[in-house]
């Protein structure tokens, strides 16, 4: 699971850094850039970065998950980030799926991702 969470971070790392990128097409072609339209791509930008290392806690694909629908919303913005909405957002659901594919093929077909198994000294195993 770790070389999933590696690519997922990777890929929200990525459109972290790729999602300011947009603030040149904004000033040219879309009505210039304002206080608010700056300031949602920033965040937007730093909340992607900070989600990308919290991937340990299973709750950070959904968040994830929320911020690649915050992406395409962005979209309203410059036409520009569509495409990297989309185009991150197909890379996302492929990550979730191999993710769902690990823990299945590791975990066996009733685990959840997010589920880890534990043994105990004993010999027997438990889920988590």
């Amino acid at each position: 699971m770790r070389a999933v969470r590696s690519v997922a971070a990777a890929v929200l790392g990525l459109e972290g850094l790729t999602v300011p990128l947009a603030l040149a097409p904004i000033a040219k072609l879309g009505g210039g850039l304002t206080t608010g339209r700056v300031t949602a791509l920033v965040a937007l930008s730093a909340l992607l970065v900070i989600t990308a290392g919290l991937l340990r806690r299973p709750w950070a694909y959904v968040v994830g998950t929320a911020l690649q629908v915050a992406v395409l919303a962005a979209g309203l913005l410059t036409p520009a980030m569509f495409v990297v909405g989309v185009a991150f957002g197909l890379v996302w659901i492929y990550v979730l799926r191999l993710r769902r594919t690990v823990a299945t093929v590791r975990l066996g077909p009733d685990a959840a991702p997010g589920r880890r198994r534990r043994s105990d000294p004993r010999g027997h195993h438990g889920w988590r």
